[in-house]
């Protein structure tokens, strides 16, 4: 299901005694941010290559972040932009950090040449961290090329101004290659994904007998260094990667699993507890 707004599921069972409800419900673009969950949601160099004593203007979007910053740049505010002029070619560093110490970054480079090689206006992924089995959209826009390609796995001979949709299974950087008869320039974005898995979440019992009674989440992860656990009842705990917590809900309720690996890389999955 793709709901489009928050939507509550009710799922009702008949028998020959009479029913019984259950319901779950599935928020939409409530912008609740898992503590020790830092994101980097989009970090970008506009222009990516300069001519001596020109400037290029970074901006960033985050999530999750109590201290945010930038080598070379010294600390920033969680959403913002700044402008540069590196006298020579620099890769910029964005740094977040959470309220737990968890730290993801992300790298730019900002090339500095003169000549009228071709120019790198915009070279982005967004998201730039991505769990395993998804996608992230690969975004560029080159001016004065003759010659475009991305490596690997994008292609050559591409258009100056568009996007490709990539699924890496590892952490992999692209490089876009852009050439003129002056010469070429090059960008790198590097797209980050988790290797971290949940092998296993369940509950025991599924349904519970009455309001207050113990229910035992159990959980088993891959490469994971500690999880956070979160529900209707339960404030967040961080617990281990493999480990169980007795809970007691006191109506149906939902939990969420995250687990996290190194570096920040994280993966969530929820499961439902019904209370007749």
């Amino acid at each position: 299901m793709s709901p489009t707004t928050t939507t509550t599921y009710t799922l009702t069972a008949v028998g020959p005694s009479g029913n019984v409800t259950a319901t779950t419900t599935v928020t939409v673009g409530s912008g609740v941010i898992v503590p020790g969950n830092p994101q980097i949601l989009r970090f970008e160099a506009s222009p990516m290559n300069i001519k001596p004593g020109e400037q290029s203007t970074l901006s960033w979007a985050t999530s999750g972040a109590t201290q945010v910053s930038i080598n070379g740049v010294g600390a920033v505010t969680p959403n913002g932009s700044t402008t540069v002029s590196p006298a020579q070619t620099t890769t910029y560093t964005l740094s977040v950090t959470s309220s737990d110490g968890k730290t993801v970054t992300t790298p730019i480079t900002v090339t500095v040449a003169s000549g009228t090689i071709p120019q790198i206006a915009v070279f982005v992924a967004t998201p730039t961290t991505i769990d395993a089995g998804s996608s992230t959209k690969l975004c560029w826009q080159v001016t004065g090329g003759t010659s475009i390609s991305i490596e690997p796995g994008v292609g050559s001979n591409l258009n100056s101004n568009d996007c490709a949709t990539i699924s890496p299974t590892v952490t992999t950087t692209y490089t876009l290659t852009a050439t003129n008869a002056s010469g070429q320039i090059q960008g790198n974005v590097t797209v980050n994904v988790g290797a971290v898995k949940i092998t296993s979440f369940t509950a025991n019992p599924v349904t519970s007998t009455a309001a207050g009674n113990p229910v035992v989440l159990s959980w088993t992860t891959q490469n994971a260094t500690s999880v956070v656990l979160i529900g209707s009842e339960l404030g967040p705990q961080t617990l281990g990667p493999n480990d169980s917590k007795t809970v007691n809900p006191i109506t149906n309720s939902i939990y969420t699993l995250t687990a996290y690996g190194p570096g920040g890389q994280t993966v969530s999955t929820t499961i439902s507890v019904c209370v007749r």
